[in-house]
């Protein structure tokens, strides 16, 4: 009986199951929380010494930051989206190789 779980995959020991899929799942929601936490914060700081900063600075780090964890997050998911194809791809191969 084959279960679906991350712990079943992490402890078969045949390796007929991949465990990267799952945990690119995890790592992308992981990366998103911790991204809008550094930004959070970083929008508090820069909130909290606007007067340091000025007016302009203040309106740039408020408009750039929101727009840098977007451009951040596009990245990380184009790097497991890759990831994850190169998966997908070993599987639709094997299967291939399996009809032969």
């Amino acid at each position: 009986m084959k279960s679906n779980s991350l712990s079943a995959a992490l402890t078969e020991t045949q390796f007929q199951r991949f465990v990267t899929p799952t945990i690119v799942s995890v790592l992308y929601r992981v990366t998103r929380i911790t991204a809008g936490l550094w930004v959070s914060i970083l929008l508090a700081v820069v909130i909290a010494f606007r007067s340091w900063l000025g007016p302009v600075a203040t309106a740039a780090f408020v408009t750039l930051l929101p727009l840098g964890w977007v451009v951040f997050v596009m990245a990380v998911r184009v790097a497991l989206e890759a990831v994850a194809i190169g998966f997908a791809i070993h599987a639709e191969v094997q299967r291939i190789n399996e009809k032969e």
